[in-house]
């Protein structure tokens, strides 16, 4: 078995802590900062300023690695918005862009989560106050709640 084995050296690469990302030249450099601050939104935001010039004219297949490596599938669809010639990819203004959807999505979902609970508070109080439900009803219309809303809140 043993002719049949070469005998190379392996050498391993820790991305995930790897120090030393100025001793590359290349994407790779680029890459592995990126994965090394994937998880910290602002980390992988400011990595991102720091090295503006790389990702805006970043290699297509360094950015297949970045999407495999990090799991950024969401990122795919913002970056195929920036194709420039030649396979680059400007990955700034792609992920500048995911990040303020997430924002404003977010943004959404806390005005969502804040109406629902003044609504809760507002029938607490109305139904302590000894109100009908059909007086409860007309209170919410008056703040701009639809009937197909009324009846969702009351329920719960």
């Amino acid at each position: 078995m043993i002719p049949y084995v070469n005998d190379y050296p392996v050498w391993i690469l820790e991305t995930g802590s790897y120090p030393a990302l100025e001793n590359f030249h290349t994407d790779l450099r680029v890459v592995l900062g990126f994965l090394q601050r994937a998880a910290k939104k602002e980390e992988m935001r400011r990595w991102v300023k720091e090295n503006k010039k790389e990702f805006q004219q970043l290699d297509e297949d360094a950015y297949d690695l970045i999407q495999v490596m990090a799991n950024t599938k969401g990122l795919d669809v913002y970056v195929k918005k920036y194709q420039r010639e030649g396979g680059k990819l400007d990955m700034c203004q792609a992920i500048e862009e995911m990040l303020e959807d997430e924002r404003r999505e977010g943004i959404e979902q806390g005005i969502e989560q804040g109406m629902e609970r003044g609504i809760g508070v507002l029938l607490c109080f109305c139904r302590e106050q000894g109100m009908e439900a059909e007086e409860i009803a007309e209170k919410l219309r008056r703040y701009g709640l639809t009937d197909q809303e009324i009846l969702r809140y009351t329920r719960k």
